[in-house]
């Protein structure tokens, strides 16, 4: 019943609004689905993914995760599965990498990267996984994707 009276009242005020943005699949999904407005789908450059070779040899092979620093986005679920993954990978075939890309706007989210980054060591693979924090989308195209 609250949730049906909230997507009522949420329904009816978001379609007042005149834009709305969001940064999330499912935030999209809320917005089409309650508030009925015309979708935004805000510019964005893509010239410089255009010319990437799609198939390319990387060696050691390289497992990128873009993602602020929040408990929503899984990052230790992550890290265990890569674990259980690269212990299970035949020795002849070249050890992954594992790298860590996103943002910490304030303590708790450095105090998240830190506890994300406390289990490398008891899972051993201290070694295997890289953390970037706050770095530009100019550092990530040029390490990581070019």
């Amino acid at each position: 019943m609250y949730y049906t009276f909230y997507s009522w009242t949420d329904g009816i005020v978001g379609s007042c609004a005149n834009l709305a943005m969001g940064n999330s699949s499912w935030t999209h999904c809320h917005i089409e689905k309650l508030w009925k407005i015309t979708d935004y789908c805000p510019p964005c450059d893509t010239l410089g993914l255009q010319v990437l070779l799609l198939e390319r040899s990387i060696n050691p092979p390289k497992l990128i995760s873009v993602a602020q620093f929040l408990p929503e986005k899984a990052h230790s679920l992550q890290l265990e599965a890569f674990s259980v993954a690269i212990k299970k990978l035949d020795s002849e075939f070249p050890r992954p990498r594992l790298l860590f890309v996103g943002s910490c706007r304030n303590e708790a989210d450095e105090k998240r990267l830190q506890n994300l980054k406390d289990p490398t060591v008891r899972l051993k693979v201290e070694e295997d996984v890289d953390f970037y924090k706050n770095v530009t989308y100019s550092f990530i195209s040029f390490h990581f994707i070019f």
